[in-house]
């Protein structure tokens, strides 16, 4: 049984070869690493190529039997077309059962957990993506990710804080959450999606759903992925019971870069919910641009209430 991992690496020479060596080797279970080298430069491409033990660069005709596998692709595909490349590479040539796609910025805390994540596919074989606990620094659990709905998911929260709406510890506890149930945190079961930063899917049932939808650049890969899944009957588990830790999600502070990334988010938004859930394109842009409005209107009335707080002796 072959187990392939991929990751795709974005200017982040040092981490990827770091992750790959000292993260992913904890992993015996793990038979390969394909690493898709996003915006690949000769120097990137050098950088990773001897910076990762056996570790040869694809030459785009033959795979002659290392253990990782650079693919040099010269341009920034974004998440989707990324992963494709690395799974497509995978499953000419390594023929996995199963696939890993995880970032470069994964503290692996348990050294059985893919062990863990085989135990729930052998069990169920409805599932055909699975993944574990991600938490963030600051304690924060990025997974399960729950699709509420276009309304829910972007107007829900920033209207009921806005407008003082009744249930005040209801409102607090769906926030703290993310509207995620207790039972499901707690215990784990099926799900809308799991964070894309570090799961694992069946390679057949991942090639018949048709892979990543690489009509999105960044965001909403992972509920894209599960709705395909769900067209073929087969469902996302999310199990609590082992984690990882995501440094990730830091290096999005600045005003211009939130910009780009919010209108990468909401073209992918767009697709996920006109070509998945059949709303207007139109809808989806005005929903979206009200929702992070609201939000933007919040965060700035919370900024001068602190700043006015603070300045009072």
């Amino acid at each position: 049984m072959n187990i392939v991992a991929i990751i795709v690496s974005y200017k982040n020479e040092e981490m990827t070869c770091n992750y790959t060596d000292k993260e992913l080797s904890k992993c015996k279970e793990i038979t390969n690493v394909v690493i898709v080298n996003n915006a690949a430069t000769v120097n990137s491409d050098t950088k990773i190529r001897t910076g990762i033990k056996d570790c040869e660069q694809y030459d785009g005709k033959a795979y002659y039997g290392s253990r990782v596998v650079l693919i040099s692709n010269k341009e920034n595909s974004g998440f989707a077309r990324g992963n494709n490349i690395g799974a497509e590479f995978a499953i000419r040539f390594l023929n996995p059962s199963y696939i890993l796609f995880t970032n470069d910025d994964i503290h692996i805390n348990e050294t059985d957990i893919i062990h863990k994540m085989l135990g729930h596919f052998h069990q169920d074989e409805t599932i055909g993506a699975i993944g574990p606990k991600v938490i963030m620094p600051n304690g924060v659990d990025q997974s399960p990710i729950i699709d509420h709905g276009l309304f829910n998911n972007y107007l829900r929260i920033p209207l009921s804080v806005l407008f003082r709406i009744p249930g005040k510890k209801k409102r607090e506890a769906y926030i703290k959450n993310g509207g995620r149930p207790d039972e499901l945190m707690n215990y784990g079961g099926y799900c809308s999606a799991v964070l894309g930063a570090f799961f694992m899917v069946d390679s057949k049932k991942f090639q018949k759903c048709g892979m990543f939808d690489e009509r999105t650049f960044l965001y909403c890969e992972e509920f894209i992925l599960g709705a395909r899944l769900k067209q073929y009957g087969y469902n996302v588990y999310y199990m609590p019971q082992t984690s990882v830790l995501h440094y990730g999600a830091v290096s999005t502070s600045k005003s211009e870069r939130n910009k780009v990334l919010r209108k990468i988010g909401e073209d992918s938004t767009v697709v996920y919910f006109h070509y998945y859930h059949h709303y207007p394109k139109i809808w989806v842009r005005m929903i979206f641009r009200l929702g992070y409005t609201l939000q933007d209107f919040i965060n700035f009335i919370a900024k001068q209430k602190n700043k006015n707080n603070g300045t009072k002796i």
